[in-house]
């Protein structure tokens, strides 16, 4: 049964792109974001640290509110495009390993 799966992955294409190319390419394109995210998480950490001290120190105000309400109105956006990304099976499989694995290794 491998054998057959991995014989019509490498002998068929999709309008002349190998198959085998349409299931990399979401892959690597999440190595690069969960290696992104990572660095990014890194400097929102970091950016909220300061944040914090300087909310502690009265020089800046948080607006709880605010923040609240942006949530509340782009919160369910990005999770509906997270869910349309994703559901494509092939390419949400491979962008999600893509994703892991940046993450957790980059």
């Amino acid at each position: 049964m491998l054998h057959e799966l991995l014989g019509l992955i490498f002998s068929n294409n999709i309008n002349g792109i190998p198959i085998i190319l349409v299931m990399a390419i979401p892959f690597f394109i999440g190595l690069v974001i969960g290696l992104l995210i990572k660095k990014f998480f890194k400097i929102i950490i970091i950016f909220a640290i300061i944040t914090l001290i300087f909310s502690y120190l009265g020089f800046l105000t948080i607006n709880l509110s605010l923040l609240k309400s942006i949530s509340d109105t782009y919160g369910p956006l990005i999770i509906h495009y997270i869910t349309v990304i994703t559901g494509i099976l092939p390419i949400g499989l491979g962008l999600v390993a893509g994703l892991i694995i940046g993450f957790f290794f980059g």
